[in-house]
């Protein structure tokens, strides 16, 4: 297969990935002869996908207009593969239809590292070191939601900047018995007016 060399590992790595899923062989026969421009913003990479016979072709140079453009950073790459382009990071041009399918692509052949790793270091070394990473994110999301929450702890009662949620919704009581109690005037002085008149 023809493609940039520097680019074969992962070219290899997302190929066998195709190969073993269903949904990303026909994702790749919907996406025969297109490509996918990535472009990392504040950096002068773009890759090139292109999917000829089924396979993906990774370069970084492509002499003709890509299907598709998608202008990003290294974070907003990660949450297309999940699915996720709700960040705000991606803008893209072209064809929705064919972005959607490159997406359905490149989702379907995210690699299992572990097993990825098990064929360098074994199944035993690999597995271990998996359940060291999944431990180092767990413990980072813990972190994370401590430190959030702290936060906003910090934020609504000892800076006092945003009401507490009890507050919010006592304030949103009394807004509301004064509303009701407005609107009984209101109606107390239109029966009033009408009958002087």
């Amino acid at each position: 297969m023809s493609g940039d060399p520097l680019l074969a590992p992962l070219r290899n790595l997302l190929n066998r990935q195709i190969e073993r899923s269903t949904p990303a062989r026909q994702e790749a026969r919907a996406l025969e002869d297109r490509t996918l421009a990535v472009r990392l913003r504040n950096t002068a990479l773009t890759l090139y996908l292109t999917v000829r016979d089924g396979q993906l072709e990774l370069q970084r140079d492509y002499g003709a207009d890509p299907d598709v453009i998608l202008d990003t950073t290294p974070l907003g790459l990660a949450e297309l593969t999940r699915g996720d382009a709700s960040g705000g990071r991606i803008e893209m041009s072209g064809d929705p239809v064919i972005a959607q399918h490159f997406q359905g692509l490149l989702r379907h052949t995210r690699p299992d590292w572990e097993e990825e790793l098990s064929r360098i270091v074994g199944d035993v070394a690999a597995h271990q070191f998996g359940n060291i990473v999944r431990s180092v994110v767990a413990f980072g999301q813990r972190a994370t939601g401590s430190v959030s929450r702290s936060a906003a702890e910090f934020i609504q009662e000892e800076r006092r900047d945003v009401p507490a949620p009890s507050e919010l919704s006592e304030f949103g009581e009394r807004v509301a018995s004064i509303a009701e109690k407005v609107e009984s005037l209101t109606r107390r002085v239109e029966k009033l007016m009408s009958r002087s008149l």
